[in-house]
């Protein structure tokens, strides 16, 4: 329930941010590749209506496979990015938000009643929490300027003093170290021993998301329910595995 709540809660907030701030798929059409607006206008028209068809979807029995049409739309939009001119990071994008639109195939077969279907849905939370937080710790690392500025408008509001840029590179150069041993830890050790990397991960989801309110302002709040699965998925990976390991410990006493 909680991952398909995630997942039209991101449906929705997308469809809001294109209907307001039109999407990249719309500028990647029309400033690069010469298309109409009109015509540009008409996808980005398809896109929301995939969305929000989508976001109900999720919780229709019979109609749930369909909510995978969200996911073609997020990835329409990684794709926009990515071969945009002004794309900073092209081989980023597609692991940054990999979180995103792996939520509904994961959703889609935790409701799923065959003996497999819960594995296969830990299995791709648990590659998709890793390859975000790999991203973002690469972004980290390389210094992106909007991390960047992130940082230093949230030490300034919070009012922790002033926080200069040489800090606020040394503060991203921990943080993506951080982002980068964490996924791995997620990725290469069992899932029981990762219980308080999931725990960070749902928690430094939480406070990456909120910052797009801190930055930006309360207008902002459709980017952090775009991150909704940035710290729900996490804490549905780490519950399911405790599920997991209590009823394991359970069963070899009863032995």
């Amino acid at each position: 329930m909680l991952l398909a709540l995630t997942w039209t809660l991101t449906c929705l907030a997308y469809a809001w941010r294109f209907n307001r701030f039109s999407c990249k798929t719309f500028s990647f059409l029309w400033e690069e590749n010469g298309q109409s607006d009109v015509f540009a206008g008409r996808i980005e028209t398809i896109m929301i209506a995939l969305l929000l068809l989508s976001a109900g979807c999720i919780w229709i029995k019979k109609m749930r496979w369909f909510a995978l049409a969200g996911a073609v739309v997020m990835i329409s939009e990684a794709v926009s990015e990515t071969c945009m001119p002004s794309a900073k990071y092209p081989g980023l994008y597609w692991a940054e938000w990999s979180l995103r639109y792996a939520t509904v195939p994961a959703a889609i077969l935790l409701f799923q009643s065959w003996e497999k279907a819960r594995v296969w849905s830990c299995r791709i939370m648990r590659v998709a929490i890793a390859i975000t937080f790999l991203a973002h710790g690469v972004k980290a690392l390389l210094g992106d300027p909007q991390f960047i500025d992130y940082l230093l408008v949230f030490f300034r509001r919070i009012g922790a003093g002033s926080l200069g840029e040489p800090q606020a590179l040394t503060l991203l150069n921990m943080i993506g170290t951080v982002d980068l041993l964490l996924a791995a830890h997620l990725l290469f050790v069992k899932l029981e021993r990762n219980q308080m990397v999931l725990a960070w991960m749902a928690a430094w989801g939480a406070v990456t998301a909120l910052a797009r309110v801190t930055y930006g302002g309360w207008s902002s709040w459709h980017e952090v329910l775009i991150r909704t699965s940035h710290f729900v998925v996490p804490v549905v990976l780490l519950l399911l595995v405790r599920v997991d390991f209590e009823v394991g410990r359970v069963t070899q006493k009863c032995k």
